[in-house]
């Protein structure tokens, strides 16, 4: 397979004067946070929906949610074609055609490492139930959804393989297409790349209700996720890996397993009581970043022949830090 180009270096020899950047940020911001917020202003429970992570679920609701990424999506079609003058595939892929067997081969993974921990807490969760256990054990433990409803969640399925894929691209086409390759005018040194792209991922999601289970854990998974997310685009040449796991991560809570206090409400099939009375704990943390992020990421290096895993980085801060 021939690469087209390198991903991150794409935005050269286009319309990079400052003032297209500017505006284009502008005119994505506009759709996203401005035309994004009238269908929910049209709610008829505007209110309720503007308090984050205290709206029940519905399809209306949900719907609405998430229609702001749409606009954002159909504005940064606008921007790529008629300010900087590019095709959308470039913001996709650094090769000729979308590697789709890339987004399936990371959506696998990331579903089998979210599920080996999910199936632990459902077990561990049930014997703590019938033995009426209160150890450290079952301090992490699920329960299963009390407004279980087959219908509600038949449809949903539907719904969220519709529009999530949305959601998500529009996060991956703006945070690892638009802002890295944009970055990238100014470096090409994949570590500061990956961490400037990684930061902006987090900084965009501080306001997510999440964070009143501890604020610091919860951006530190963030800052991680962002920051190899970023790193798997640049090796991997485009945002077709990052778009999988991403796509599975975010499918995986909507279905499976939610909070109580989540940016949007879904009728997953489980809640995570556990996280309700101890917070995100720092093994929490060690654990998400462990299984999501760094061995994924080595099982990508060695299936993709990348330059052996973490020495990649080595080496790249061993050349920042002689600069």
């Amino acid at each position: 397979m021939q690469i087209h180009n390198e991903f991150s270096t794409l935005a050269r020899g286009h319309n990079n004067n400052y003032l297209y950047w500017i505006s284009g940020i502008i005119v994505i911001f506009l759709g996203w946070q401005i035309l994004g917020v009238i269908p929910i202003l049209l709610h008829p429970n505007t209110d309720e929906l503007l308090q984050s992570g205290n709206s029940p679920y519905t399809i209306l609701n949900f719907i609405t949610l998430m229609s702001g990424f749409l606009f954002g999506l159909i504005t940064f079609v606008f921007v790529a074609k008629y300010i900087h003058r590019r095709t959308l595939i470039s913001y996709l892929t650094g090769f000729k055609t979308i590697q789709y067997d890339r987004v399936i081969f990371a959506m696998t993974i990331s579903l089998l490492f979210s599920s080996i921990p999910f199936v632990l807490w459902v077990f561990t969760s049930n014997e703590c139930n019938a033995t009426s256990l209160s150890s450290v054990e079952c301090a992490r433990s699920v329960e299963f959804n009390p407004n279980f409803s087959l219908m509600t969640y038949v449809s949903f399925i539907f719904i969220a393989l519709l529009i999530t894929p949305i959601q998500v691209g529009f996060e991956e086409i703006l945070f690892r297409g638009y802002f890295l390759q944009g970055l990238g005018l100014f470096t090409k040194n994949t570590v500061i790349l990956s961490l400037m792209v990684g930061s902006l991922f987090m900084i965009a999601h501080l306001a997510n209700p999440e964070t009143s289970y501890g604020m610091s854990k919860y951006m530190t998974i963030l800052m991680a996720t962002g920051t190899i997310w970023a790193l798997i685009t640049i090796k991997g040449n485009g945002l077709e890996l990052p778009f999988g796991f991403h796509l599975a991560n975010n499918l995986f809570v909507f279905l499976f397993i939610t909070t109580k206090n989540s940016v949007i409400s879904t009728p997953a099939l489980y809640y995570d009581i556990g996280i309700e009375q101890t917070g995100i704990t720092w093994a929490d943390v060690i654990m998400t970043i462990t299984f999501a992020l760094i061995i994924p990421y080595i099982i990508l290096s060695i299936k993709y022949k990348w330059t052996t895993g973490f020495s990649y980085l080595l080496k790249s801060y061993s050349n920042l830090k002689k600069k």
